[in-house]
């Protein structure tokens, strides 16, 4: 059996709208013996920098300078969570 996780960006606009012109649907597929292990590496990462609620995928944008933003400061890194 797999897992099947599904976002979205946000609501779809009622009307067109030139300055956000674009709605997002990303999903996940994750193996149903994979999922254990794959929420304890996602617990762990944000644990250890101290996120607090959801874990957004905006935060990992390299362009997010908000001052909302936990990761905003933190060194971006490639390989593993």
């Amino acid at each position: 059996m797999h897992l099947c996780f599904i976002d979205e960006s946000g609501t779809p606009p009622s009307k067109p709208n030139p300055n956000q012109p674009y709605f997002t649907l990303g999903a996940v597929v994750i193996r149903d013996e994979d999922w254990q292990n794959i929420a304890k590496v996602i617990r762990g990462f944000s644990t250890r920098h101290r996120l607090r609620g959801e874990l957004k995928w905006r935060y990992f944008s390299p362009h997010n300078s908000s001052a909302e933003n936990p990761m905003l400061g933190k060194a971006q890194r490639r390989g593993r969570l």
